[in-house]
């Protein structure tokens, strides 16, 4: 138990809790705490001469003035959410507000190799998703497994992805580009952009630096927020399962809290498993 000090709010971390730990007390409430999202209107934008300076680094055409409207643009649509949510607003900014992009999709490949589309924007782009893991080729892999950006703005003359090329074409689609969106410690991530208009995407350098860099905050805030909803979560669990402990047995909160603990430990199970277990087998019972 570790407590959040200058508060007097002690949050239990029930997947290692020990024999020795106990729940709150009911009436003091629980606090939970999470960094605040950015707010649009304190973060700092882009300035002309920020602007300016990517523009020429990157070779990217866009005028300074366009380059600071799809800054703020992108900012509005990355509105904080959960990790699901936040996954399909990029998708779905990025069809709106990156030049000539007609799909999306992210790719997340996970620690075992699996790799898995999330967020499309349309049934389609499943499909092309899939023809690629399946072919072990085509910017929407290489962008999850190998490299950073890649872009395919000629994907009918394309000697990189001589099998999936012809897929891709088949379907409309005739520029293709992957940009990283995260590299964690069990997953990556890339987002797969889809045109079909040939010859796009060709110098996305610095647009794709901009949004990999907002997409990724949005990801990190989400995932403290999907974090902080486990934990609420696994917390209701074991606090029903202390109940049943307590009426079945004729505990007190903190004997019941033990009880369950012990279990885990001589198990080598997660308490919140334990609690799970508890709550499914006593469900049975009544049902019976």
């Amino acid at each position: 138990m570790k407590p959040t000090h200058g508060s007097g709010v002690a949050v239990i971390d029930p997947e290692t809790a020990d024999a020795g730990s106990r729940l709150p007390e009911p009436e003091h409430g629980w606090t939970p705490r999470v960094r605040q999202p950015p707010d649009p209107a304190s973060t700092p934008s882009l300035t002309a001469r920020d602007a300016q300076g990517r523009s020429a680094k990157y070779g990217c055409p866009v005028a300074n003035t366009e380059f600071l409207d799809l800054s703020r643009r992108l900012r509005a649509a990355l509105t904080p959410a959960d990790l699901d949510a936040t996954l399909a607003n990029i998708t779905a900014a990025a069809v709106e507000v990156l030049p000539d992009v007609r799909y999306a999709s992210i790719t997340i490949r996970h620690a075992d190799d699996r790799l898995e589309t999330a967020a499309p924007t349309d049934d389609l782009i499943c499909d092309l998703d899939a023809a690629q893991y399946e072919l072990r080729e085509g910017p929407c892999y290489h962008a999850s497994t190998d490299s950073v950006h890649v872009t395919g703005p000629h994907l009918a003359a394309d000697a990189r992805w001589p099998r999936y090329a012809p897929v891709a074409v088949s379907a409309g689609v005739l520029a293709q580009a992957g940009i990283r969106l995260f590299d964690a410690e069990k997953s990556k991530g890339a987002l797969n952009l889809y045109s079909e208009k040939e010859g796009v995407f060709g110098d996305l350098d610095a647009l794709g630096e901009l949004f990999s860099h907002q997409a990724a905050m949005a990801i990190d805030y989400a995932r403290e927020i999907t974090h902080l909803q486990q934990a609420v979560q696994t917390r209701q669990v074991i606090g029903q399962a202390v109940g049943v402990v307590m009426h079945k047995y004729a505990m007190d909160d903190a004997r019941a809290f033990a009880f369950l603990t012990r279990l885990s430990s001589n198990s080598n199970t997660k308490l919140r498993i334990v609690a799970e277990r508890l709550l499914e087998e006593t469900s049975d019972d009544r049902s019976l």
